[in-house]
């Protein structure tokens, strides 16, 4: 897993570096605010606080989470 800081402008996601991935590679996404906290942890319980956020528009920085090979 890596975490990598991108900014969304324009309905789109702009990584800050780049990442070596085959074109065509599906990720997962986790979006945090800055200035918020990542979940701590088992698996189980990332997972259950991920799930019990709010739906909600970010126009801040988010973190996105590749998981690689």
């Amino acid at each position: 897993m890596k975490t990598i800081t991108a900014i969304y402008e324009q309905g789109v996601l702009r990584l800050t570096q780049p990442v070596e991935l085959p074109e065509g590679t599906e990720v997962q996404v986790v979006i945090i605010k800055n200035g918020a906290s990542a979940p701590k942890g088992n698996a189980a319980s990332v997972l259950a606080a991920i799930a019990a956020l709010p739906d909600e528009t970010v126009d801040s920085e988010v973190i996105v989470t590749v998981d690689e090979p």
